[in-house]
């Protein structure tokens, strides 16, 4: 299964910077996936959860 393939679907410039986030989001899942060490999985994902609250926060008591 081919990546790139699946997500070359336009060419524009804006669209390709969408494809290299797309390709870094599957080539993340597929670590996750290949790791079979669930803690090691539920810390990151608990380090992702704390990221993305912190930045939500953040954003929201700054405007």
């Amino acid at each position: 299964m081919d990546v790139k393939a699946i997500f070359n679907i336009s060419t524009s410039k804006e669209s390709n910077q969408h494809l290299k986030q797309y390709e870094c989001l599957v080539m993340y899942l597929m670590f996750i996936i290949r790791c079979q060490d669930f803690l090691l999985f539920f810390i990151l994902k608990m380090m992702i959860s704390v990221d993305v609250v912190y930045i939500f926060v953040r954003g929201v008591i700054e405007n």
